[in-house]
């Protein structure tokens, strides 16, 4: 799971590698998605990262998934990982987590 805010533009070289290194290894597994959280009103941006990566790419982007919400909402789910961290003030951070 990422934490993307409003910062899509800043990420997008981080959803580029992402997708070559990692998520084009393991997406064939039964339980692997990625979780991208990001502020409303980023939805046009993803729909042109999403084109990007599958032309970049070539993979499918079925596991890659994309949720949107308030910087309250997101600021909260955040919290609630309990880890000693802060988002940055565009609701992003440099790390994804893993389970």
């Amino acid at each position: 799971m990422g934490f993307w805010g409003s910062e899509i533009s800043v990420k997008r070289g981080d959803a580029l590698n992402l997708n070559q290194k990692i998520y084009k290894r393991f997406y064939q597994f039964e339980d692997f998605q990625f979780v991208m959280i990001l502020q409303n009103g980023e939805q046009d941006k993803v729909v042109e990262l999403k084109k990007e990566l599958r032309e970049g790419a070539g993979t499918d982007l079925v596991k890659w998934k994309f949720v949107f919400g308030t910087s309250e909402q997101i600021e909260s789910l955040f919290k609630s990982l309990k880890a000693p961290l802060e988002l940055s003030a565009g609701y992003g951070f440099t790390i994804c987590f893993y389970n």
